[in-house]
């Protein structure tokens, strides 16, 4: 019964995202594409500028790549705000994906800058495998393994609960960062399993585009992003249960 209402909201969800896409794939993959090429290049490109050898060279990388990881988050937020706007029919470009750069970048880098110290705290499991356990028996390969399942599970955890962060920050510019956050929380409440359901479901298209040397996957993106900004529009909307 569970499983049923899920899958009956997200195929509503599905089917309202479908709707607002109609004739505006091109502007939705166009913003992929170039969220995409930032998402994967900066971080490169900032690493490549780390100074220094061992454990110096450590420390500016994982500077660096902090920055940089909250710079593309910022513009995630931008990727909200596209999608935001065609479903309601708004007009939008694709610079708009850089919409929180110049509207509210001080509480959207706040915001960032907390999701990203959250991300780096899921990561530490991992780290320390790699530090206590660096043998190749088996043991020590299972408890590395162990550990960074249980950072996997945190990250999962805390990108759902503020999953609806830049949403809330793009309605209710309004709120400081702390108070998004916290709404995104209570908003989430009874509803993480809905969006992972949610998540879940395009695998399978996801998979399907990978086909087509991975190009259909930006149409999945586009769909998927479109129906998160459904499923926000949905869940802001008034309780829903689940």
């Amino acid at each position: 019964m569970f499983l049923r209402k899920l899958s009956e909201r997200s195929a509503a969800q599905k089917a309202q995202a479908r709707g607002a896409l109609t004739g505006k794939y091109g502007i939705a993959v166009a913003s992929n594409i170039c969220y995409l090429i930032a998402s994967l290049l900066l971080p490169q490109l900032v690493l490549a500028l780390a100074p220094g050898s061992g454990v110096l060279y450590l420390i500016c990388s994982a500077i660096l790549l902090f920055v940089s990881m909250v710079f593309v988050g910022v513009l995630q937020g931008g990727l909200c705000y596209i999608y935001l706007n065609i479903l309601f029919d708004q007009p939008t470009t694709f610079t708009d994906l850089f919409y929180l750069f110049r509207e509210n970048h001080d509480k959207a880098f706040r915001i960032q800058t907390a999701l990203t110290g959250i991300t780096f705290a899921c990561m530490l499991p991992e780290l320390l495998g790699l530090l206590l356990f660096p043998g190749s028996d088996p043991a020590s390969s299972a408890i590395r393994i162990l550990l960074s399942l249980a950072g996997m599970i945190a990250l999962l955890y805390f990108d759902l609960r503020y999953a609806m962060s830049y949403y809330l920050l793009l309605d209710f510019p309004e709120m400081d960062a702390l108070a998004i956050l916290r709404r995104s929380r209570l908003l989430m409440q009874g509803r993480k399993r809905a969006l992972l359901y949610l998540r879940l479901s395009f695998l399978p298209l996801y998979l399907i585009g990978l086909l087509s040397c991975g190009i259909g996957c930006l149409w999945v993106m586009a769909y998927q992003y479109e129906t998160s900004a459904a499923f926000y529009s949905e869940t802001v909307a008034g309780p829903q249960g689940g």
